[in-house]
């Protein structure tokens, strides 16, 4: 099993994975912050009778004087919730953890799925701007994230959210004044913060 998505509680393989594209950004003059994605078409007969036989271990015929049988609900994968987390693997290596941002079914049975990372979710959420005096780095971004601390180890902070993050402590610390005006999106209001102070994403 060489390729593993896991993504809304299903586990994609080799035998429903057709083609699987992954893109990862890095501007080389790091005046924006480029996000990946990975666009995945897949085979998924969730829902088909003979495949609920096969899941279930059971035949449907026999229910056929029943008047209700019940079971785990079929949900379409058109019906998705934009940034519901996958977890890509291969060869039993962790790539990492892609949001969904938009579905297409090419048929009965096969669709294409599209992920972003973490900072392609930060492009897609407007950031209202804010006037800070003397606070601390981490702080900003954990207002701009909509993070709140968790835990700490040596080294870095860990906050969690819409987009959990680590932070650096050496970075954490450094105090920030400034505006930073209304802008498209919170990803740019990250840049911003990260270009004030010396620092960058390690990984996204």
């Amino acid at each position: 099993m060489a390729t593993r998505l896991v993504y809304n509680g299903k586990i994609y393989t080799d035998a429903t994975i057709i083609t699987g594209t992954m893109t990862r950004e890095k501007s080389p003059l790091s005046d924006t912050l480029a996000y990946d994605t990975l666009v995945v078409k897949i085979l998924d007969r969730s829902g088909e009778e003979d495949v609920l036989q096969d899941l279930l271990g059971i035949d449907l015929e026999d229910f056929d004087g029943a008047q209700l049988v019940v079971g785990e609900p079929y949900v379409d994968l058109v019906h998705f919730i934009r940034g519901t987390a996958g977890d890509l693997y291969y060869n039993e290596r962790y790539l990492g953890k892609y949001y969904i941002d938009s579905v297409e079914r090419n048929s009965k049975r096969e669709y294409t799925l599209n992920f972003i990372s973490a900072l392609g979710i930060l492009n897609n959420i407007e950031y209202r701007g804010g006037i800070y005096d003397r606070e601390p780095c981490g702080n900003i971004l954990a207002d701009i994230m909509g993070g709140t601390y968790v835990s700490e180890d040596n080294e870095f902070e860990y906050y969690s959210g819409a987009i959990p993050f680590y932070i650096q402590k050496t970075l954490k610390n450094v105090i920030v004044s400034g505006w930073i005006p209304f802008l498209n999106s919170s990803r740019d209001a990250l840049q911003q913060v990260l270009f004030a102070v010396g620092g960058s994403v390690l990984k996204a």
